[in-house]
């Protein structure tokens, strides 16, 4: 078994949370009120250390990266392969009718309106993406990395890497700030997820989603 640890941190509230915008893959920055979310964060939640640290090549996880390890490490390089999926003709819009919950179920289900990106494309490229990722780590002799992300990113590796049904996919946290850390085996030709647990806020420990 080749055993890599990869830890997914979702960004910090960007302008389009504040608004209730789908922003997707549109670069939005991350408001004042995200970065002092991210400091407090940064006192109260223990971060894994890692060998490597990148971040998807939207600014808000650029930016996030800053706040939340400035002093503690430096970014490694960009992996634009974590970019958040693209909401198509919906993106930085408020959202159909129903809001973006029915526009995520209609996208699960296999659905492409708007031109969306779909699931089956999505999820190659996160598959395909961490496992190079993984592949490059390796090679240099590192066993774990951090990337700072997005929510939809972090819900599809959960449901690709460990194999759950795609009706898992909305029930699994992904709070601005926090993430997971997942232990993967790399051995086969996609990495399999082995352990995952949540990095957590200490002042409000949530459930696990993960059985």
């Amino acid at each position: 078994m080749s055993k890599f640890t990869l830890a997914v941190v979702r960004h910090g509230i960007s302008l389009a949370n504040e608004r209730k915008l789908i922003s997707g893959s549109t670069d939005v920055p991350l408001t004042n009120a995200g970065r002092v979310a991210l400091r407090r964060l940064r006192t109260c939640v223990e971060y894994p250390e890692t060998d490597r640290y990148y971040s998807s090549d939207l600014s808000r996880a650029r930016d996030t990266f800053k706040v939340l390890y400035d002093g503690k490490a430096t970014l490694d390089g960009i992996r634009p392969e974590f970019r958040e999926l693209h909401f198509g003709s919906l993106e930085y819009k408020p959202g159909p009718p129903g809001g973006l919950k029915t526009v995520l179920l209609a996208w699960l289900s296999g659905q492409t309106a708007c031109g969306v990106e779909p699931y089956s494309e999505f999820s190659r490229r996160l598959v395909e993406g961490t496992k190079r990722l993984s592949e490059d780590c390796l090679r240099e002799g590192a066993r774990s990395a951090t990337v700072v992300t997005h929510s939809c990113v972090i819900r599809t590796l959960l449901v690709e890497l460990g194999g759950f049904p795609k009706e898992r996919w909305m029930t699994f946290p992904a709070p601005n700030g926090l993430g997971y850390v997942m232990d993967l085996d790399c051995a086969g030709p996609r990495p399999r997820l082995i352990e995952v647990l949540p990095i957590e806020d200490s002042d409000t420990k949530r459930a696990m989603a993960v059985d």
